[in-house]
């Protein structure tokens, strides 16, 4: 579940991830942002301040592309992940895979979303998305945990669409 980046080729991003067991795994995106997009904070202190103190999130990202930006409005970005699914390194719904540097943001909550296989998508994504910012990201990933049923994956299933459509906070 925890992620961190290695670039591939102009159009892919793949992300090392780890799964519920340890095991680790490459999660797939479709690319959004400029070549150095991980040292451009190196280089804009303040507005990589602004990222950190805003959930590691910038609704007016300076490193996105232009398609890029249209990528992540409506989510196209994560579609790969339906190879990861395939593999059945993910599933369809679940908690979302958890950054490198973020995992201190969970404390001891992080082995409970370890117990299940990251998701494309899950309550967090359907409930707030990039506009809800850690302590309440955890405890919206481990409110979906205690719902587990096939029944709310199949309502957030449809909540996802719905939001995908309207393109409603992603960035």
């Amino acid at each position: 579940m925890w992620i961190k980046e290695k670039m591939t080729d102009p159009c892919s991003i793949v992300k090392n991830g780890m799964e519920m067991k340890g095991i680790f795994f490459y999660i797939w995106k479709f690319r959004t942002m400029i070549n150095g997009a991980e040292h451009y904070f190196d280089k804009h202190l303040d507005i990589g301040k602004v990222y950190h103190e805003n959930g590691n999130k910038l609704e007016h990202d300076p490193r996105l592309t232009k398609i890029g930006g249209f990528i992540r409005h409506y989510s196209i970005d994560e579609l790969p992940q339906f190879i990861n699914v395939l593999h059945g390194e993910m599933s369809l719904v679940g908690p979302r895979p958890i950054l490198l540097f973020e995992d201190v943001e969970y404390g001891n909550r992080l082995p409970y979303l370890l117990m299940c296989k990251p998701g494309i998508t899950g309550y967090w994504t359907t409930h707030g998305r990039s506009k809800v910012l850690f302590p309440e990201r955890a405890d919206l990933e481990l409110f979906y945990i205690q719902k587990l049923s096939t029944s709310f994956d199949l309502k957030l299933i449809g909540e996802t669409i719905f939001q995908i459509i309207q393109g409603k906070d992603a960035f």
